[in-house]
């Protein structure tokens, strides 16, 4: 198994790459390929580090889904506590593809809110990105 910093290192290097170089197929490829190989998140780092890759101003080609695979196969409880530390930023910047996880993960679970949502805060601000 790899180290966590070195996941999130990487994850952060490949995630740039891509945003620098909108229409190379290798560095999209790469990326994808990467996280493939990761399957799920092992730590609340590494789901972050994922959370970070998204950005609703940038047109990822469907490469995202990918890192959706990788959070769908992840515990709840990291995922939760990945969403928590960022919610209020995440929610300004990507709030599309906040609408994508939340969905994806009350999908798996139902009460995912509610469950893996810790603070108040961050519940409501879930539940106002939500269909």
């Amino acid at each position: 198994m790899k180290k966590y910093p070195d996941i999130v290192e990487r994850t952060k290097r490949l995630s740039d790459a891509r945003k620098v170089s909108h229409d190379d197929i290798d560095v999209d490829l790469a990326f994808v390929e990467f996280v493939h190989e990761l399957e799920k998140s092992e730590s609340v780092e590494i789901a972050a580090a994922l959370l970070d890759t998204f950005d609703d101003k940038f047109d990822d080609g469907g490469v995202q889904e990918a890192v959706l695979v990788v959070l769908s196969n992840s515990d709840p409880g990291i995922i939760g506590a990945a969403l928590c530390a960022n919610i209020e930023s995440f929610s300004q910047k990507n709030p599309e593809w906040l609408e994508v996880i939340l969905n994806d993960q009350i999908n798996e679970n139902p009460d995912f809110i509610e469950l893996y949502l810790g603070s108040q805060a961050c519940k409501s601000i879930a539940k106002a990105h939500i269909n």
